[in-house]
């Protein structure tokens, strides 16, 4: 049997459609338009919250068609009145894609004099009641308009070395061979919690009992730096008995011990003849 010749569909027959498997700008446009927050001024910088939109864009699937006018929706009221007084009398929806985005990133984030930021980054020193975390934050986000490239990480480090406000750490810091900004961040933020739990030491008075837990890093510390934190530990041992004698009349036995990652501190009045006297015992564990 001959096979059959398939027929010619007729005229004005309607063909079946085949679901397209790329996202249209109808269907993708709504769902970044939805997740993509605004542009906050006084939060996020213009060039990082425009990247964002890029990735955003990208994931989405707009075309190029759209993308101006999503822009636009995306980047808030406020924005975009701005945008309106600069390019007028011309309207944005007019404009191309990378033209709103230049003249906004003009507007919002103009070119900075690479000298000025430098000498804000150098001038920059941890203030009172700022922690070393917050410190290094800060350093790292004031590096990014100084044009350091690749030496970013080198650069903070040395400013955050020379601008911390404990001494004894920056001696510390200015022994320690093939120093990086991370390891400098962690004996900084080691020396600091013990740093407050001498401040809270001060306020010991008599006839009462403390039992407290110091946050100190010790995980694989010791081992490594243990000449430098015992010397520490010493210094404050001696300091607090003094402070201690000072206001109660009586010296302190202190004593600490360190076993694994844990740190033991006992302090408490010495004995006179046998006796212990009236005053403070305190038991300290610091543990990572």
């Amino acid at each position: 049997m001959m096979p059959q010749p398939i027929a010619a569909p007729e005229s004005g027959a309607t063909q079946p459609k085949i679901a397209s498997t790329t996202p249209s700008a109808k269907t993708a446009s709504p769902s970044i338009m939805q997740v993509m927050e605004r542009f906050d001024q006084s939060g996020i910088k213009w060039k990082k919250w425009l990247q964002r939109f890029e990735n955003a864009v990208e994931v989405s699937g707009v075309s190029k068609v759209v993308k101006p006018k999503v822009l636009l929706h995306c980047i808030g009221a406020k924005a975009y009145d701005e945008l309106t007084d600069l390019v007028a009398p011309a309207k944005p929806e007019s404009m191309q894609y990378n033209e709103l985005a230049e003249i906004l990133t003009k507007h919002f984030e103009p070119e900075r004099l690479e000298m000025v930021e430098l000498w804000a980054f150098r001038s920059r020193t941890q203030q009172n009641e700022e922690s070393i975390k917050d410190y290094v934050q800060a350093l790292l986000h004031m590096a990014n308009d100084c044009g350091f490239g690749d030496h970013i990480q080198k650069a903070v480090r040395n400013q955050f070395v020379f601008g911390i406000r404990n001494e004894k750490a920056r001696l510390r810091l200015l022994q320690e061979k093939q120093l990086t900004l991370e390891k400098a961040k962690e004996i900084a933020m080691g020396m600091e919690a013990v740093e407050e739990e001498e401040k809270k030491s001060k306020v010991l008075g008599k006839n009462k009992k403390f039992e407290t837990t110091i946050n100190f890093p010790l995980v694989n510390m010791y081992s490594s730096w243990k000449q430098a934190i015992d010397k520490f530990i010493d210094d404050l041992l001696n300091a607090m008995s003094d402070y201690y004698e000072k206001n109660n009349g009586v010296a302190l036995d202190c004593s600490y011990n360190i076993e694994g990652n844990n740190l033991y501190l006992t302090i408490e009045p010495k004995k006179v003849d046998g006796k212990k006297k009236p005053g403070n015992s305190l038991r300290a564990i610091a543990y990572k």
